[in-house]
């Protein structure tokens, strides 16, 4: 009875000797984030737990007081200023969960020389020491995640990031410090939107093709963004999405939006999204200042809110660990306060403090900046920012599950990806990869790997492994993809990925048409060898075999042209390019040039009151001049060209052509060789041949009516030329206006040369071979007279072509000059010869 009465009244005088001291907090009951809701009573129990110790804070009891902030800043300011006039004086300010109400109540609380200790606020604003001078936080800042996003985007090769972001300040600040996190990594950011009606921004992002995207916003209207995704379709497994970590479980089933989505359709935007957060419950579960565990603290904390609702929807769960620590940092803060002038033997005490107190004020700043304790999550420790050197959490929405799949820190260390040990649900087959240290482990760690990840069944139960350790890494890499991303393993890209493809000509193609070439390159060989061996027969002889072999030798030129290409659009294209200009220029001056000449020739035999003389013949050696002259003024402009042009490769891209199911767009690239004036050197030359050709218009129009059997040739050529000057504008046009288009380009081009080019020797030959085949046959009957030659020139003479002396009337007339200048047989008949060495 006495030892009863003993401990009552131990505990009577206990209770008269403790001094009430008080924090004051700011926590969100209700607003756009209602974390209070699930953090406030973690801090009371943290209250009631510190009471109990006698280490902390010995002969003093803590109190706290609280005040809804609402998550507005002006509540927040309201609340702090009606405490510290009406409420009595508290010790510190702990709070804000929102960071737009611990930067307004930042910025006045130290004026009251008060030291503040947020457990949620995470605006890397609030690093600014020249603004918030005694601010601190339990909770990494945005700006310790966001290195961690960067950590994540460079490990999945993502280069493409867009951003959508609530238009506030907490969202804004951190936004920012993203992007010059991003610029500093050479990550694009595709687009930043900052939104307060997300409709607009969220189609914006899927006309931008955006595939990682990066949200900062709250739940609220996080849902609101989410739902108009998935209406425009911004999901699926080629889509990424990061949210913000501190959303509670199940956030997605609170709000009602407008858009009317369900609960299914925000599943499946948000499957496979990441959220990247603090570090809430210690990996190694050390026992914390507070003697528990981190499994501990969360096994008795879920007790206590399940006594009044469902902790796994109650608001601000996840970061009830930090309310729970903050109290305990200013609890420790405040101990050490007292111990300290205790030692000094000062006569300051910690419940005399008041706002005006700076010396006292500064004391305790003083031993929140030096904590360093363990504390749920970990390690809790201030840097000179006054923010928590503390570990980030990865963690993926699996079939509405958050799993942590990895952990980051804002060291230059990789990122710590971890598997799960516990959670069978997110595989199908429910068995766990695991990490194994052991040999035998390891080896049945790659038969589960493998048969998870490709679905293989394992006959005879071996796994055949020259290096188990090397393939185990493998497969281990293979997993945490597989695992992240679910059913296909394959890691989403941040945009489609453009492939060059370099379009160079079919091969096939180029065979046809070398073929062709060849072909007609044969005959223009066969016609070359008829005409020099039957040179000296009449027929043969009175066309000017000479210039035919020009001719002919200008045909196998030009087929050269089509040989030269380059199938490979190698490092030689552009020698091979200006080969097949020169090569096609000198063939078509020789062959056309040729034609020009003996056609001319005509003409002037034709159209001039011709009177035979010894002394005006024109001879083979002025028309070769003639042609010489044009083949080198073509040469030396292409030669200058060459030598004194630089010319290169360019690129040019074409219409994409398909988007496979690889997230590969297939970009055509056509190599071409230019140079920048080649208009000057190539202009010239198509004025040269261009002129040429008009002018043998002009010729062969007015030889039109010519049709004299030994100049046989005379209206062929005048056809040859029509049908180059039409051939010849499709080929100008396919040169010019087709170069991008490799195939038809080249098609286009081979044929007008080749068919162009058949036809001529085709025309100017053919008759002369038919010709010299029916001579033939008329020489083993009669041989012919003098008479008769000039009777079938009678038949065949020129027919009334008006001259710029006179006209024929008819070929009476040409016949009578002929005899009139020479009238025996015998002079007629070398009048003829003569006829025929002039023509």
């Amino acid at each position: 009875m006495m030892k009863i009465m003993f401990v009552v009244v131990s505990m009577a005088i206990h209770v008269h000797c403790t001094i009430d001291i008080h924090l004051f907090g700011l926590f969100p009951m209700e607003g756009q984030y209602a974390g209070g809701l699930a953090q406030l009573p973690a801090a009371m129990m943290a209250v009631d737990d510190i009471n109990k110790r006698q280490d902390i804070l010995p002969g003093y009891r803590l109190h706290m007081k609280w005040n809804n902030s609402k998550c507005n800043k002006g509540v927040g300011v309201k609340a702090l200023a009606d405490s510290l006039y009406t409420q009595g004086t508290s010790l510190m300010v702990i709070g804000g969960a929102c960071s737009a109400v611990s930067e307004a109540t930042a910025r006045v609380s130290h004026l009251w020389n008060l030291v503040q200790i947020s457990y949620g606020s995470v605006s890397p604003s609030l690093s600014n020491k020249k603004v918030f001078p005694k601010f601190f936080r339990v909770i990494s800042p945005e700006a310790n995640t966001n290195k961690v996003r960067v950590k994540l985007f460079k490990h999945f090769g993502w280069n493409r990031i867009a951003i959508i972001s609530e238009n506030m300040d907490l969202f804004s600040s951190a936004t920012e410090d993203l992007i010059q996190k991003l610029n500093a990594e050479n990550i694009t950011v595709l687009s930043h939107q900052f939104f307060s009606d997300p409709t607009i921004d969220v189609r914006a992002l899927k006309n931008q093709d955006a595939r990682i995207i990066v949200g900062n916003f709250y739940p609220r209207l996080g849902r609101e963004v989410i739902c108009q995704a998935f209406r425009v379709g911004l999901y699926g497994r080629k889509v990424v999405w990061l949210l913000p970590g501190w959303f509670y479980p199940h956030w997605y089933t609170e709000y009602n939006d407008t858009a009317n989505c369900t609960t299914q359709d925000i599943l499946k935007v948000t499957e496979n999204a990441f959220s990247l957060d603090n570090v809430y419950y210690n990996p190694s579960d050390d026992v914390s200042i507070s003697n528990m565990t981190s499994s501990q603290f969360r096994s008795r904390y879920t007790d206590l809110l399940d006594r009044t609702t469902n902790s796994t929807f109650t608001s601000g769960y996840e970061r009830a660990p930090a309310a729970y620590d903050v109290i305990w940092a200013a609890a420790i803060a405040l101990n050490q306060t007292n111990n300290y002038l205790i030692q000094t033997n000062d006569s300051l005490k910690i419940e005399n403090f008041t706002y005006t107190d700076k010396r006292l004020g500064q004391l305790i700043f003083d031993n929140v900046r030096k904590l360093n304790f363990t504390g749920i999550p970990g390690n809790v420790q201030f840097d000179d920012h006054g923010d928590p050197r503390s570990l980030i959490s990865i963690r993926v929405l699996r079939d509405s599950t958050h799993i942590r799949v990895g952990v980051g820190d804002t060291t230059d260390r990789d990122i710590q990806w971890l598997m799960p040990s516990t959670d069978f649900t997110v595989f199908r087959d429910g068995r766990v990869p695991v990490d194994s240290v052991r040999v035998e482990e390891r080896v049945i760690t790659l038969l589960v790997d493998i048969t998870y990840i490709y679905g293989c069944v394992i006959v005879d139960g071996r796994v055949p492994v020259d290096s188990v350790r090397v393939e185990e890494r493998v497969i281990t890499l293979l997993v945490d993809i597989t695992y992240i991303y679910g059913r296909d393993g394959r890691v989403p890209v941040d945009s489609v990925r453009v492939e060059e493809r370099v379009i160079t000509l079919p091969v096939p193609v180029y065979i046809a048409m070398c073929c062709l070439a060849g072909a007609a390159m044969f005959l223009a060989i066969a016609f070359l060898v008829f005409n020099v061996v039957c040179r000296n027969e009449r027929i043969i002889k009175m066309s000017s075999p000479n210039l035919n072999n020009v001719i002919l030798s200008g045909c196998v030129i030009t087929y050269t042209g089509v040989f030269l290409t380059d199938l490979n659009s190698g490092n030689r294209q552009c020698q091979v390019f200006q080969a097949r200009i020169f090569v096609l220029t000198i063939g078509f001056s020789m062959t056309f040039g040729a034609l020009f000449a003996k056609t001319w020739r005509v003409y002037v035999i034709f159209t001039t009151n011709f009177k035979v003389t010894t002394n005006k013949v024109y001879k083979d050696w002025s028309l070769f001049l003639m042609v010489g002259i044009l083949v080198l003024v073509n040469s030396g402009i292409l030669l200058a060209w060459i030598l004194m042009d630089s010319i290169s490769i360019t690129h040019h891209t074409l219409t994409p052509e398909t988007v496979t199911d690889a997230d590969v767009l297939i970009q055509p690239v056509v190599h071409l060789c230019s140079s920048p004036n080649s208009k000057f050197y190539l202009g010239p030359i198509l004025g040269v041949l261009g002129t040429l050709l008009l002018y043998g218009v002009f010729l062969a129009w007015e030889t039109r009516k010519v049709h004299v059997e030994v100049l046989n040739d005379s209206r062929y050529i005048g056809m040859c030329i029509y049908n180059t000057v039409v051939l010849g504008v499709m080929g100008v046009f396919a040169f010019l206006a087709l170069r991008k288009e490799v195939l038809i380009h080249y098609s286009v081009e081979s044929t007008v040369t080749i068919l162009a080019t058949a036809v001529t020797q085709t025309l100017i030959f053919v008759p002369k071979i038919s010709a010299y085949r029916n001579e033939n046959r008329l020489q083993k009957g009669t041989a012919p007279s003098v008479v008769k030659t000039m009777q079938d020139l009678s038949q065949d003479s020129f027919e009334g072509t008006p001259t710029p002396h006179g006209s024929y009337g008819d070929s009476s007339e040409f016949i009578h000059t002929i005899q009139g200048t020479y009238p025996d047989s015998t002079e007629a008949t070398q009048a003829m010869q003569c006829r025929e060495q002039h023509i």
